[in-house]
């Protein structure tokens, strides 16, 4: 990070100067606010409608459902662990 470079050996005193943030555009802004409303309100309830419409007793009420259950969480697992190491 340009933010973060040292200058002989310490810190740089010019570093503030550098990571200075650059005004931004009314449409930069009108961008940030867009995605602050999204993951603020739209994302958690899309979640919430989600996990309300989702059937929790079809999954104990057939033995190869509940089966499968633990399959499906460490395939999860593998997918999203694997591509950190």
């Amino acid at each position: 990070m340009q933010c973060m470079a040292r200058h002989g050996g310490e810190w740089s005193h010019q570093a503030p100067r550098r990571c200075a943030r650059r005004p931004q555009t009314a449409t930069q802004q009108f961008h940030a606010k867009l995605e602050a409303v999204g993951f603020g309100a739209l994302i958690p309830f899309f979640f919430v409608s989600t996990g309300m419409s989702l059937d929790v007793r079809s999954f104990v009420t057939s033995p190869e459902t509940l089966a499968r259950v633990p399959v499906f969480l460490a395939a999860l697992l593998i997918v999203r662990g694997l591509p950190a190491h």
